[in-house]
Order: structure tokens, then C-alpha cells, then sequence
């Protein structure tokens, strides 16, 4: 399917992946099972580090009319929700993305996943948080300091009016850089693109992803976050956006 080719595409230029093979004396193996309608992976980028996915089952991708919707989650706090369909010949109109943010920085921890009821997933993220996911839908269903709401996989166009899907809102002393959607591509990579973060109280301050993001010198198609921690991040929301609360 198409979409899957788009998908390997879209995080090859994003995000440099190449994935290592198991046992070649890396930190950690990688590792890849399916529960029920649910496929969940922990794979290696040079770029970005260790980061954790998710996917639907390949049945349930066939029941969804060849639709999928994925998870990604980084190293570095970001998540990004990726929408591959069928629905047109070019995959730079059937697919899109919209990404997250997760703040603030936790530490970072080796990720994992595994059974946590009969139906549900828990994985550690490697950004620090944790996450859970539905066997049945093969969706995420909550993280920690975050609520999550998805709404059915539709036809490409409707997906796109959704903004592929998928809400989440901060919970009291988190914060979410909300990056929104761009169909065919990421929307991080258009610095000059309206974002927003948003407290844990539903306050919310408008940006531009390139406040927050810059050209990276060695790669001009690849964009680098600006703040490494916790303080110079708090810098800059307290001169950017005094009314969150942190």
C-alpha cells in the first residue's frame, strides 16, 4: 500500500531514520509485536535517538479501507500523529501529519511496552512520559498529564478537516506545543506556520513555529528545536507568553 511507503519516506526525511537490526550491539534491540488490532514498535533513528510507534493491524488497517493512523513518539517530548490512506493516487494528498509536543522535558528512559489489562497496552516513552493503547481500536488512549480524544478514521478529505483526528489537551502542570496539521508533510519543517501552546488551565498562547524551531546549518530541509531544558524554555514562555501558567 501506498501509504506506507509514505510513511517510511516521510520519517527517512524528517527524522533520518535508519533502522538497525537486532543484535548488532546497540544500547537496546529493537523491537516490534502485534496484540489484537494493535501493532506496536521500538525502532532507532541516528538523528533522533530511540523513539516508540504505533500502528494498526494489518486487519484492521484491510477493515479501515487500506486507513491508518500511526503515533510516533521522540526522544526529545515530540509526538507526531501520521494519517496514510488510499483515498487518492498521490500520496501528497492522501497522507498528512499533525505533531505535538509534550512538556515539559522529563527525563529520558529507555523504551518499553507491554500488557497492562486484558485490553490495554502501557508503554514508556522514551520522552519520560507513559502512554496507553487500545487493543480493540489499535488507538492511543491517554498519556500521562494529558487527556487524549481520537474520532473514527474516515475518507482522506474528512480526516483533513479533523486535523487527522486526534485532540489532546495538557493537564495541570503540563504544557503542549500544538505544531497542527499539514497534509502531505510536516507542519514543524514550515517555520513560518502559526502554532500554539496551551497549560494545563486551557490557556493558550499563539506562536510561529520558527520561535521555536531553526534551520538546521548542516541539512537545510531539517529543523532543530531551540531549547534543550527546562530553564531556557521557561526563558522564553515567560517573555513570549507571560499567562501561562507552569
Amino acid at each position: 500500500m501506498k501509504w506506507i511507503i509514505a510513511m517510511s519516506v516521510f520519517l527517512i526525511s524528517l527524522f533520518g531514520l535508519i533502522l538497525i537490526p537486532a543484535g548488532t550491539g546497540t544500547a537496546q534491540q529493537e523491537q516490534s509485536a502485534t496484540f489484537n488490532n494493535l501493532e506496536m514498535r521500538i525502532q532507532h533513528s541516528p538523528r533522533s535517538g530511540w523513539f516508540l510507534s504505533s500502528d494498526y493491524s494489518y486487519q484492521l488497517r484491510k477493515k479501515n479501507s487500506n486507513r491508518n493512523r500511526s503515533f510516533t513518539f521522540y526522544e526529545s517530548g515530540v509526538l507526531m500523529v501520521f494519517i496514510g490512506t488510499d483515498d487518492y493516487d498521490r500520496m501528497s494528498k492522501s497522507t498528512g501529519s499533525r505533531t505535538f509536543h509534550l512538556m515539559p522535558y522529563k527525563e529520558k528512559q529507555t523504551p518499553a511496552f507491554g500488557m497492562k489489562d486484558a485490553v490495554t497496552v502501557e508503554a514508556q516513552l522514551p520522552g519520560g512520559h507513559r502512554a496507553y493503547f487500545s487493543t480493540e481500536t489499535g488507538e492511543l488512549t491517554g498519556i500521562d498529564g494529558y487527556a487524549v480524544a481520537t474520532s473514527p478514521m474516515l475518507h482522506f478529505d474528512e480526516m483533513v478537516k479533523k486535523q487527522g483526528g486526534v485532540e489532546i489537551r495538557p493537564e495541570k502542570g503540563f504544557l503542549l506545543f500544538d505544531y497542527g496539521w499539514r497534509t502531505g508533510g510536516s507542519s514543524i519543517s514550515q517555520l513560518w506556520k502559526a502554532s500554539s501552546v496551551i497549560d494545563g488551565l486551557g490557556n493558550k498562547c499563539g506562536i510561529k513555529n520558527g520561535d521555536v524551531y531553526f534551520v538546521d546549518p548542516k541539512d537545510k530541509d531539517e529543523v532543530i528545536f531551540k531549547f534543550n531544558n527546562n530553564g531556557d524554555l521557561d526563558g522564553f514562555l515567560m517573555k513570549k507568553c507571560p499567562k501561562l501558567v507552569r
